[in-house]
């Protein structure tokens, strides 16, 4: 097979052959060629490796949401119910109207002061929370016990006893009765 190559410089031939013929003629002959474009950038002539296809093309069925259980609806409201009661809570103010309200910021003594003070008059507290997933919820709870590290309570609209953490409690209010 004639490769029909002509000299442009001493070290540049061209040819209208295919360059991967060329390449492997001029090797076989003892030369070191390298396949350049019209621009003088190196051709990679190296075979092309298979490749197996991203899949970006195929879209996954988004996946349905099974129906809400009576249990989860119930939370769900349960939770609703129990913003709605915070928010409506009064504030105790010490006996004057124009008088701040009675409240105790993070979980330090200030906090266990104001909760033990709400457990010997008998009080209501509206308790500022962070759950372990940190979910901030506001509570109207009346204090049953202090001990722990928790503050065992009953949330208002409930009759079940509540347990609170009170590294996670954020604030703690004095409520009227």
């Amino acid at each position: 097979e004639h490769l029909a190559l002509r000299a442009l410089a001493p070290t540049v031939a061209i040819s209208p052959s295919e360059v991967r013929t060329v390449i492997d003629r001029l090797r076989d002959a003892g030369f070191a060629p390298a396949g350049e474009d019209s621009s003088g950038s190196l051709v990679d002539l190296r075979e092309r490796g298979s490749r197996v296809s991203s899949g970006r093309g195929r879209r996954r069925p988004t996946p349905r949401r099974s129906t809400p259980t009576a249990d989860q609806l119930q939370s769900v409201v349960s939770r609703m119910r129990s913003h709605d009661r915070a928010t409506r809570a009064t504030p105790a103010t010490a006996g004057k109207s124009d008088a701040a309200p009675v409240r105790a910021v993070g979980g330090g003594e200030s906090t266990t002061a104001l909760i033990q003070l709400a457990l010997r008059a008998n009080r209501r507290l509206l308790v500022g929370y962070v759950d372990a997933h940190g979910s901030a919820s506001r509570h109207v709870v009346t204090p049953r016990l202090l001990g722990a590290g928790q503050l065992v309570g009953t949330e208002e609209g409930s009759d079940d006893e509540q347990h609170f953490t009170l590294h996670r409690v954020t604030s703690v209010e004095l409520l009227d009765n």
